[in-house]
């Protein structure tokens, strides 16, 4: 159901033979070379199971079921009581140059922002110094549908101000201010991608005015975005455990009856999972690139972020 506080928005159309969506994917690769606050630093503070499990890191298992034991399955308590972890605490030691590398990726001039955090970097970079939780409160939140669901925020944005334009940013796994949204657990993640895979049967996510041209796409939802849309991932691993976002690269994958966009990876070639894991990516049709970065032993992820954001910028440009 739409809430009362957000605002509707008319959405774009594409025709995909002539222009596709330029969407970014972030995840918190970026924000972790910058200092944040590590994961394993918020799983620390919402452990119940200290004296069983005093190092979460340890423990090999598939992060929604790890949450779910250290929790003792009270994920969505834990998220409502430790929420000022990414509202404050994510910040405090979070190197404000990093606002010069978002402030690179808003002048590429991305569509669609996606992020799977549940933190504010991107909204704290165009409000610099002046973020504060009072400001993160006026933001507004927009819906691209009439009846927009509550708990998913697969049709609903926050719209920020930078360098005179309108930026949309899409939580794509929820975002703190709306704990109820926040997808960490396994059940989560199950009732997000059965969510996404009805929004992939929705015909309305096709301009009826189109008639019979299908490259007429209508973005509808952050699902449409990544799943028509020239994609540009950086800074996100793509655990396995994101079965929403694997199914819907495989669902990209098989599209043939479209003029769909490619997938691009960013990720240095650190290591063998990596590399099996970029493997996969390519069996879904999603180009991966190292940059050369990986194989020397302390290589700087800062520097590996800043020439893969000049590498985006130009692929956007066509300069690639």
């Amino acid at each position: 159901m739409e809430n009362k506080n957000n605002k509707k928005k008319s959405t774009t159309t594409f025709d995909l033979t002539v222009q596709k969506p330029k969407v970014l994917l972030l995840g918190n690769g970026l924000s972790r070379a910058y200092n944040a606050a590590s994961w394993n630093h918020f799983l620390n503070s919402i452990n119940r199971k200290k004296d069983e499990f005093p190092d979460p890191d340890k423990i090999d298992m598939p992060m929604p079921l790890k949450i779910i034991l250290l929790t003792d399955n009270h994920v969505g308590t834990a998220m409502k009581e430790n929420k000022q972890y990414f509202l404050k605490d994510f910040y405090n030691e979070l190197d404000k140059d990093i606002c010069v590398q978002i402030r690179k990726l808003f002048d590429i001039g991305f569509d669609y922002i996606l992020t799977t955090n549940y933190s504010y970097e991107l909204e704290y970079t165009a409000y610099g110094d002046r973020f504060t939780e009072n400001r993160l409160k006026t933001i507004q939140r927009y819906i691209t549908v009439d009846r927009a669901e509550s708990k998913y925020m697969l049709h609903t944005f926050n719209q920020i101000s930078y360098d005179g334009k309108d930026i949309d940013i899409w939580h794509i796994h929820g975002e703190a201010r709306k704990t109820d949204s926040m997808i960490i657990g396994s059940d989560y993640y199950s009732r997000l991608t059965s969510r996404v895979i009805e929004e992939t049967k929705n015909p309305e996510r096709y301009d009826q005015k189109g008639g019979k041209n299908i490259n007429l796409i209508s973005v509808n939802s952050w699902v449409d975005a990544l799943l028509f849309g020239d994609v540009y991932v950086l800074g996100f691993g793509y655990d396995y455990s994101e079965q929403d976002l694997w199914w819907l690269l495989n669902r990209k994958a098989g599209e043939t009856k479209i003029s769909k966009g490619k997938t691009y990876y960013y990720e240095p070639d650190s290591s063998d999972y990596i590399r099996v894991k970029k493997s996969l990516l390519n069996v879904f049709d999603v180009e991966t690139d190292g940059l050369d970065f990986g194989f020397e032993k302390d290589f700087s992820y800062k520097d590996f972020y800043s020439v893969a954001i000049e590498d985006i910028a130009q692929r956007v440009k066509g300069a690639l």
